[in-house]
């Protein structure tokens, strides 16, 4: 017998008191119904779990026989059969060695007790308190190991399903632990364990009851621990037979498919099972079959990954897989780049190894491995940018790659990259001190180069380097109570990492928004004046041509005017409203967000489902999503702390003021009310003796860009401005005082004050021009440079007079001095030279002479009247500097410096 009494004894020691003979007989049991047979069998079972194992069983006798009935075996109430079963369980305990049953009866007792362990499948259930008794009583006793001798294959099967089944993660450790102790016994027990049995365990260890039952995985995983050598023979030999280059017959399993799976598996949970299959992997990786290739490809990655140094104990496998990067198949090396980029992240030792590999897949041939390569390493560096940041250089090389699918991977990659890592910063630190994400702070330059490059040739490049810039390089901060300002610093700092050719490219990005919304507002005058039957015939068809050239701006034009026709045939004044809102320069960041919703939830109805992100598209464009009034704003408020901190001391300009002057020169109305606050700004700049000049010279180029809009601020804010203006016209700050000389020639003097304003001005400056050559010297020649070129008239009544002292006694003048002297005297007969041909430029201008006169040959310039003599000294002049290899004046010999 399987029960030795040795083994009962060792494994179920109760600690009971000697019992009497039991209330209970065989013929109370058949006898009784209802609640007499409930109460008989709960006696019964009181009774049985305190009775010792004897070897007399005379009184016993009589209730197995009952119990082992099918009368209570198949009884319909299911309380009567789970304390039948507990009963049963008892019986068997008690007679161990031997048992009271035929094999006939046992089984169908077997039976039972397999039916009733479901309900251990429910630790909440009221009854459960039996099944656990249950449970324990045939787990201790080993009982189902009789089974085997009966040769009842089928209810070992079922045994090890419903055991499989109904564990559960709500178990405590003494059910699963009875659980694996009834598997682990009957395994044991075997001689040779059958395949059907060994797959069901193998089906719990992989999908889908692997992701579907946690619990059931990881009792089948315990089962391959505690039975490695009972299972070390009949699983390597299924998994010797599974491998393609095998030559042992077929083992037919249900699971036989899942052999990848399963040897990783059995490699973390068993691995001295396969310790002689895993070495015949590498000739597995590089047989004739794709399919075989690529199924190897992610079975050695899953074996990396694994956690069991198998890098280390088998470095072969390793060749094997860097040779899948370079595998013929495409599939297969865009498989492989998948798997190869979450080892590099996981292994430094595969980090060394594979990294030279993944980085030419760069430079595939197929531009579907270039753009897989791209996915997958920007999508592991959204959180991390190492060790990829040599490669991510090299991806940043991608986005001019000439193959769409690659170079858009590119771009939206690297984009999301620096979204996700400033983002991050942003929550680590304080917004002033986010700098630009390290490994991708070239990303908005790189960005911006290519739009500069693409911008006039390839629409469809155009438009989604625009897309990205706008909507996806930097983080989102809808869910932040100070938005705007987020928005503002996250741009400051990406604008800060750029060169000035790609400066320039983001002008010619805002400019094209420009351009933009004067199409949309010349299209939206026409319709409002055709809605109001106050438009001409030609109306429509001007409206027609505007929506065209808007149109022909997107990579599919015709697409492009489908939506502009359904935008004409709409009614709904909210399109109209939310178009107003994306034509406007003065719109904030979040009307311009919150328009282009709205248009997209209008139009919807009326347009595919494929083109709404056209309409997306065609609203971005317009609307002021990168710089708004909100974000210019926000910019001026921090120049102001900064100012106010003096933290611009010594450190050249501001990256706020950078930007600002970057998207007022295109955005003048972005200002909006804030007037005030930048002349306030300005003059604070302007007093304090430790912010640095740059700053101060910025100020003033961003009044330049507004000036338009300061002409419409009350005097008390323009008169102050102006003071501040002439003041830095008569100091000593060169750059400042031409800034500010071009800043007065523009709209922002008050109309009374603006003859009487220059008159005492000229004079300041010319009063300048005597004194000895120096700082102010300069300042002042500059200012009059400014004045010359721009608006003539400023310089005064006695200009003619005052140009002919600056040739004379500036620029003709000989000088015996050397030095520091000499140096800013040179430089004086420099900026003179300039006043006097900005002079003539300017006097052509104010004459209106776009085209040349007489018999002058192509190129000349002609001043008409009294400055013909002038303009003809100048000349003279020039000419002679020129030919005397740059030397002014008279003075030929004068010392080299």
């Amino acid at each position: 017998s399987r029960l030795s009494a040795s083994r009962v004894g060792a494994l179920w020691e109760p600690q009971m008191e000697e019992c009497g003979d039991l209330t209970i007989t065989g013929s109370d049991l058949k006898s009784a119904k209802g609640a007499t047979l409930v109460k008989s069998l709960q006696t019964l079972s009181e009774e049985l779990t305190n009775f010792e194992q004897t070897e007399e069983h005379e009184g016993l006798q009589s209730c197995a026989e009952a119990l082992g009935d099918a009368k209570l075996l198949r009884h319909k109430d299911p309380e009567v059969k789970l304390l039948t079963a507990c009963c049963v369980s008892d019986v068997l305990r008690i007679y161990a060695p031997d048992t009271p049953y035929s094999p006939d009866t046992l089984k169908n007792v077997f039976e039972v007790l397999i039916q009733q362990l479901n309900g251990v499948r429910d630790p909440k259930s009221g009854s459960f308190s039996r099944y656990f008794y249950l449970l324990e009583r045939l787990a201790m006793v080993k009982s189902f190991v009789l089974m085997i001798d009966l040769e009842c294959q089928d209810l070992i099967e079922s045994l090890f399903e419903v055991l499989f089944d109904v564990t559960s993660k709500e178990h405590g450790v003494r059910v699963e632990g009875f659980l694996l102790e009834i598997l682990v016994g009957i395994i044991e027990d075997l001689d040779a364990v059958p395949q059907p049995l060994l797959d069901v365990v193998l089906e719990k260890v992989v999908q889908p009851a692997k992701a579907e039952k946690p619990a059931a995985y990881a009792l089948a995983r315990r089962v391959l621990q505690r039975c490695s050598n009972e299972l070390n023979a009949p699983l390597h030999h299924f998994l010797q037979s599974c491998l393609p280059n095998s030559t042992l017959e077929r083992v037919e399993s249900d699971v036989r498919d899942e052999w990848p799976h399963l040897v990783v598996e059995v490699a973390s949970a068993a691995p001295d099972v396969v310790k002689y299959v895993v070495p015949q992997l590498s000739e597995v990786a590089t047989m004739e079959e794709e399919a075989v290739r690529l199924k190897a490809t992610h079975l050695l990655a899953d074996l990396f990954e694994s956690g069991q140094r198998v890098e280390h104990d088998y470095p072969a496998l390793v060749t094997a897989f860097k040779g899948r990067l370079n595998d013929v198949s495409v599939e297969v090396r865009r498989a492989a780049v998948v798997r190869c980029v979450a080892l590099v992240q996981k292994s430094a030792l595969l980090s060394d190894q594979l990294l030279p590999d993944l980085t030419q897949r760069l430079f595939d041939g197929e531009d579907k491995v270039r753009a897989t390569t791209i996915k997958a390493v920007c999508g592991a560096c959204t959180l991390r940018v190492e060790p990829f940041a040599e490669l991510l250089k090299d991806i940043g090389g991608r986005i001019f790659d000439r193959r769409p699918a690659v170079r858009s991977a590119a771009r939206a990659g690297v984009c999301a990259i620096y979204a996700r890592q400033m983002g991050t910063e942003f929550k680590a630190v304080a917004a002033e001190e986010v700098s630009p994400p390290e490994g991708v702070e070239w990303a908005p330059a790189r960005l911006l180069q290519c739009y500069g490059a693409e911008a006039g040739s390839d629409p469809a490049s155009r438009l989604e380097l625009e897309d990205l810039l706008q909507d996806k390089l930097l983080p989102s901060f809808a869910d932040e109570a100070d938005a705007e300002a987020l928005h503002a610093r996250a741009l400051t700092v990406a604008h800060g990492e750029l060169a000035p050719l790609q400066r320039k490219a983001f002008l010619s990005l805002l400019r094209a928004k420009r351009l933009s919304q004067d199409q949309l507002r010349k299209w939206l005058d026409l319709h409002r004046a055709v809605k109001e039957k106050r438009a001409s015939g030609s109306a429509k068809e001007e409206m027609a041509r505007v929506a065209a050239a808007s149109a022909a701006n997107f990579p599919e034009p015709a697409k492009a005017k489908e939506v502009w026709d359904a935008i004409g045939a709409s009614k709904d004044g909210k399109v109209a409203k939310s178009l107003t809102a994306l034509a406007a320069a003065s719109s904030s960041r979040a009307d311009a967000l919150t328009a282009r919703v709205e248009l997209r939830r209008r139009l919807s109805p009326h347009l595919p489902a494929s083109a709404l992100p056209l309409v997306e598209s065609m609203a971005s464009r317009p609307g002021m999503l990168l710089a708004s009034s909100s974000t210019a704003k926000c910019l001026l408020e921090r120049v102001a702390a900064l100012v106010d901190q003096s933290l611009g001391a010594g450190g050249g300009s501001l990256p706020e003021l950078a930007l600002l002057i970057d998207v007022t020169s295109v955005f003048p109305e972005v200002l909006g009310k804030g007037g005030a606050k930048l002349v306030e700004v300005l003059s604070a700049a302007c007093g304090s003796a430790e912010v640095d000049g740059a700053v101060v010279c910025d100020l003033l180029r961003v009044v330049h860009n507004v000036s338009a809009q300061l002409a419409s601020e009350a005097p008390n804010v323009r008169r102050p401005l102006v003071a501040l203006l002439c003041q830095k016209c008569c100091g000593k700050d060169v750059e400042a005082g031409r800034l500010a000389a071009a800043c007065l020639t523009t709209s922002v003097l008050l109309p009374a004050l603006r003859d009487k304003t220059f008159e005492t001005l000229a004079t300041k400056l010319a009063a300048s021009l005597k004194g000895r050559a120096g700082p102010q010297q300069h300042t002042a020649l500059a200012a009059l440079a400014v004045f010359a070129k721009r608006l003539p008239a400023g310089l005064g009544d006695e200009r003619a007079a005052m140009l002919s002292d600056v040739r004379s006694e500036l620029v003709e003048a000989s000088t015996s001095t050397t030095g520091a002297a000499l140096t800013a005297k040179c430089e004086s007969q420099r900026r003179g030279v300039k006043l006097l041909a900005n002079e003539l430029l300017g006097a052509d201008a104010a004459a209106g002479k776009s085209e040349l006169e007489g018999d002058a040959e192509e190129g000349t310039l002609v001043v008409p009247g009294e400055g013909a003599a002038r303009a003809r000294a100048v000349f003279e002049l020039l000419v002679r500097i020129l030919e005397a290899g740059g030397a002014f004046g008279p003075s030929r010999g004068a010392p080299a410096e």
